[in-house]
């Protein structure tokens, strides 16, 4: 049977449904940005609980989502805030819902970050959450886990391969209540999520290194 590689086993499916079943498909995942392989842990600068998000401002990523479930917990956490990065076309839908949730003083829009400042708002964060209805693989989610951050993302397809007990929690797509939940709970229990861990498993798994090897293990097959 022919062979093909995949970033994630939900690609793998979702190919596999569309194409028809002749290849066998070998997960090999996107590699980690070099500048996130070489950065040095560092304590944040706020004293805020911080969620942060990175994206497209889209219907895709769905951060209607994340405002949604964050405006549940802002009272069970005093000193939480939610930042939201990135440019597109919801972004009056959304700051309209924040201004509509009561929440303006809570919810920060970055607009676009440079790569030197995606870097810095992961180190000052507490929590990276992906809100998105599909991704196919979630670079943005190895980066954070580089930054020795733990994550709460949407069970969207390239989520499920990296998200695991020590370094984060899933959420279905687009339910509020689960999302809000899981706020809580990683605020909750933050103690247990240790940064050296999460990133140095995140290296083992995503730096060029790691990924050359399986490269090169699947071409000598």
């Amino acid at each position: 049977s022919e062979k093909a590689i995949v970033v994630s086993s939900a690609l793998a499916r979702d190919t596999n449904n569309r194409v028809g079943t002749n290849f066998e498909y070998t997960v090999l995942s996107n590699v980690l940005d070099s500048s996130f392989e070489e950065l040095k842990l560092r304590k944040k600068n706020s004293g805020f609980f911080t969620f942060l998000n990175i994206a497209r401002l889209d219907k895709n990523k769905n951060q209607q989502l994340l405002i949604n479930a964050f405006k549940l917990i802002v009272k069970r956490i005093p000193n939480a805030i939610l930042k939201v990065a990135g440019q597109g076309e919801e972004f009056n839908f959304l700051s309209q819902l924040v201004k509509e949730s009561g929440i303006e003083q809570k919810v920060i829009f970055l607009g676009h970050l440079s790569h030197d400042q995606v870097l810095q708002e992961m180190m000052d964060c507490d929590v990276f959450c992906l809100s998105s209805n599909y991704e196919s693989f979630g670079v943005v989610l190895i980066e954070a886990l580089a930054c020795g951050k733990p994550v709460i993302a949407t069970r969207c397809g390239g989520p499920q391969d990296i998200v695991n007990e020590q370094n984060g929690l899933l959420v279905d797509v687009n339910d509020v209540e689960e999302m809000a939940s899981s706020m809580i709970k990683m605020y909750e229990n933050y103690y247990q999520y240790k940064a050296d861990d999460i990133r140095e498993q995140c290296l083992q798994t995503y730096s060029g290194r790691a990924i050359a090897d399986k490269l090169i293990e699947f071409y000598s097959h």
